[in-house]
């Protein structure tokens, strides 16, 4: 199961959203895909691709995508799915979810990617005790 981060590379603002929009999937089909991961570690991203700063902030998500191959990192666009950011009680997007094992493990809503990058070491640090053990 591979990183499902909607990563086009390409050239400026319109193939950021562009891009952000060809990676956006329907929660269902992210949500039904955790069982998927096994016993690893998945982030999910919900986003609105119209918001100011998004093209950045899906640059930076794709790249730890990329580097951060242990963790499985998906997206979904927020406004395709109301049902879902009310039901995860969603309050700021964008929002970035981890969960395990169908149990969210951790959070962090807002477009500070140092932030994110913490909550990926946080992931990353309770792999590492588990592998310890």
């Amino acid at each position: 199961m591979g990183n499902a981060c909607g990563c086009g590379g390409g050239d400026g603002d319109q193939a950021g959203k562009a891009a952000a929009k060809e990676g956006s999937t329907k929660v269902e089909s992210v949500v039904s895909r955790l069982s998927e991961a096994g016993n690893r570690f998945v982030m999910i991203k919900f986003f609105k691709p119209d918001s100011p700063g998004m093209v950045k902030v899906h640059e930076t998500y794709c790249n730890y995508a990329d580097t951060y191959t242990d963790i499985i990192f998906m997206e979904a666009d927020a406004t395709a799915n109301p049902e879902a950011v009310s039901d995860l009680q969603i309050r700021n997007l964008p929002a970035f979810l981890a969960f395990k094992n169908h149990t969210e493990v951790g959070r962090y809503e807002g477009s500070d990617m140092g932030e994110v990058k913490t909550l990926i070491v946080q992931l990353l640090s309770k792999m590492d005790k588990k592998k310890k053990k």
